[in-house]
């Protein structure tokens, strides 16, 4: 059995594959991979459904999955990409609650790093620095899905007219 300080320092590792958090300082993916929960899956489970309420990124620890796009019916499904160890999954559910934007079902038997939105915002908090880091990131990165830059877009217009009261 794994002791609990080497597994973690084993998800840090997988968490640093992660372009976004390559550059980020360890003592923050300690404390994100100490503190987000280990979900189980079996081949054939979803970790997340498109258009579903989400507020959590998924980090592949092992296993495999893929994302899948549906046509007119879910009868009509496409694997769009395969992810293995290292893949991240919702990461604008992560960082702002969006819906997630993709279908994505386990393979295999998979094990996951869950890591909640509340957990994502404590830290980049906590860590003034390396929420900046990620958030230039995603802001460089963002022109990677027009559909969520306008979904984000839209959360910021909505919110508006709070700010001016």
């Amino acid at each position: 059995a794994r002791t609990t300080g080497m597994a973690v320092r084993n998800d840090v590792e997988v968490l640093r594959q992660v372009p976004m958090f390559a550059a980020v300082d360890g003592a923050y993916l300690q404390v994100m991979a100490f503190s987000s929960k280990r979900i189980n899956l079996k081949a054939g489970q979803f970790l997340a459904r498109k258009g579903k309420p989400s507020s959590s990124g998924f980090l592949v620890l092992d296993g495999r999955a893929e994302a899948i796009e549906y046509g007119k019916d879910e009868g009509s499904a496409k694997v769009i990409a395969e992810i293995g160890s290292g893949g991240f999954i919702g990461t604008l559910s992560m960082v702002a609650k969006l819906p997630s934007s993709v279908t994505v079902r386990a393979t295999s038997p998979m094990r996951a790093m869950q890591i909640p939105h509340d957990l994502f915002i404590r830290v980049c908090t906590e860590f003034p620095e390396t929420g900046a880091q990620i958030l230039r990131y995603l802001s460089d990165n963002l022109d990677l899905s027009i559909a969520d830059f306008k979904r984000v877009q839209r959360l910021f217009e909505d919110a508006r007219p709070f700010l001016q009261s």
